[in-house]
């Protein structure tokens, strides 16, 4: 069956439009941000580095951006997905929007760096916290329980890098890059 999709550009609006084939999705060829995901992905990029262009997300009226930030990506089709799924969890105006960012001291961290990171320049709460939910994720019993920590995790992460006046975080994990705009954080 054929479906429509929308894109909602934040700023300025702009709705782009989707061909949607069952659980695939097709985009329209020039209308990509691969400069932006070379950029992102690439090796020499480091904390402070300017970061902008287009990111899109998956989202619906449920919002705990105030806590953990805005989740952001370079893959449309991704985004899709994040949406999909709220949408399926019964969540009112799944959608994707595409947000024009501007970010000018991004902290720039792998997975593997960030307990080494959270350890530094702080009383260890921050790396003490993270330890402690790391186990509660892996001894959690249920999806949900696994959820909700990995949302607490999210959140102190982004606790730590707006203490430390950074706008964003872009964290790289064995090829995966999540882009976290802090903007919306309140301390």
């Amino acid at each position: 069956y054929m479906d429509t999709a929308k894109i909602e550009k934040s700023v300025p609006h702009k709705v782009l439009e989707l061909e949607q084939t069952s659980d695939l999705i097709r985009f329209p060829l020039n209308d990509s941000n691969d400069e932006l995901w070379r950029q992102l992905d690439s090796p020499t990029l480091q904390t402070g580095d300017t970061i902008k262009g287009t990111l899109f997300r998956g989202e619906s009226d449920v919002t705990n951006e105030e806590k953990r930030g805005r989740f952001l990506t370079t893959s449309r089709y991704l985004a899709n997905q994040y949406a999909e799924q709220a949408a399926e969890e019964g969540n009112i105006g799944a959608r994707v929007t595409a947000y024009e960012v501007d970010f000018k001291n991004p902290l720039v961290v792998t997975l593997q760096d960030l307990p080494n990171l959270l350890s530094k320049n702080t009383d260890d709460y921050f790396y003490r916290e993270y330890e402690r939910l790391k186990i509660e994720f892996l001894e959690a019993e249920n999806r949900n329980e696994s959820r909700r920590k990995i949302f607490e995790i999210d959140c102190l992460i982004a606790e730590y890098a707006k203490t430390l006046g950074y706008d964003a975080v872009i964290l790289k994990n064995m090829g995966s890059i999540e882009v976290i705009d802090l903007t919306p954080v309140s301390k």
